[in-house]
């Protein structure tokens, strides 16, 4: 698993290359994501959607095309049909970079536009995304999509995703200290160590 941090500047020189990142629309891209993997936010759940805004956004950092693990197509927080909605506007903008997918409350596993995407990212509600995500993550791994789950705000949730491929979180935001950023790549090889041992359907 790889923690997608939402800030670099803060992270240990030592640290920077266990993590990846999640950008948004006031950052400058940083050289370390010509290495690491990246995915792109929308501003939606923050309130910040701007299409115009967003579209800057991913051409800001489409030089590091190579590394992306999915641009997030807006998506509408809680609602299923309204984010199908706008990955119907959406997604067609974004043609050349791999896009990621949202779920949300109410979803079915054929409603899903599998095929069309390489990021499965789970979001929704805590209630979506703690007692009815799993079917999802299942179908994601079986189709080798990368997995994503965001609001990940504590190593008993990242435990709790440990099949997933990446999750994100505010927890280096709020506290960038050296002993977090310890703390978490601790908990990244703890989880990728039980991953390598485990198969995926006794997570």
């Amino acid at each position: 698993m790889i923690y997608m941090s939402p800030v670099w500047h803060t992270i240990k020189d030592d640290y920077q290359e266990e993590f990846g990142y999640i950008v948004s629309y006031k950052q400058k891209p940083p050289e370390l994501l010509e290495r690491r993997p990246w995915i792109a936010d929308n501003g939606v759940f923050a309130g910040q959607f701007e299409v115009g805004k967003w579209l800057r956004m991913i051409d800001k950092f489409r030089p590091y095309a190579s590394t992306c693990k999915g641009i997030v197509i807006p998506d509408v927080v809680g609602d299923w049909w309204g984010t199908l909605r706008r990955w119907e506007k959406y997604a067609p903008m974004v043609p050349d970079l791999p896009k990621a997918f949202v779920t949300q409350d109410g979803l079915t596993l054929d409603k899903i536009p599998w095929g069309s995407f390489k990021c499965l990212f789970i979001g929704g509600s805590d209630d979506h995304k703690l007692k009815k995500a799993g079917p999802y993550m299942r179908a994601a791994i079986e189709r080798g999509v990368w997995l994503h789950v965001g609001r990940v705000n504590s190593v008993k949730r990242m435990l709790k995703f440990e099949s997933a491929d990446s999750v994100d979180g505010t927890m280096l935001a709020t506290e960038p200290s050296t002993a977090r950023q310890k703390y978490i790549v601790g908990a990244m090889r703890t989880i990728q160590a039980r991953k390598e041992n485990k198969s995926l359907w006794d997570m």
